[in-house]
């Protein structure tokens, strides 16, 4: 069930991307929904231990991160030369992959170490 609301706001949050950036200079809505999807992975790793949090959080999640790639895909035809376009949206997107994946190596440490410390104190 999470995949899906994660699926389902992926694809709202893509939409809303344009939406915004239909209005918006695109470049300011990426750094908007950018700085919005570090906020929100961080909601979405502290909501796990309550299923509700945790399903509204995953939505929430998938609609600003979708709403990034489409603004990498966005901005990449106005930034790069057509050949090399591909393939530096492709470096982004994948650089943005690691750095999630870092960012969830490091909450998932950090929420162990809390929960061990709590542990300790009962």
């Amino acid at each position: 069930m999470g995949g899906i609301m994660l699926m389902i706001g992926g694809t709202i949050g893509a939409v809303l991307y344009g939406v915004f950036a239909s209005r918006w200079d695109v470049r300011r809505v990426q750094a908007v929904f950018a700085v919005g999807s570090g906020v929100m992975f961080i909601v979405f790793i502290n909501a796990t231990a309550w299923l509700p949090a945790a399903l509204v959080a995953g939505v929430l999640l998938g609609m600003i991160i979708n709403g990034c790639i489409s603004g990498i895909y966005t901005i990449a035809p106005m930034t790069y030369a057509p050949r090399l376009r591909y393939t530096a949206a492709g470096l982004i997107v994948a650089l943005a992959a690691v750095v999630v994946l870092r960012i969830s190596l490091h909450q998932r440490t950090a929420s162990e170490l809390r929960a061990e410390a709590l542990a300790v104190r009962d």
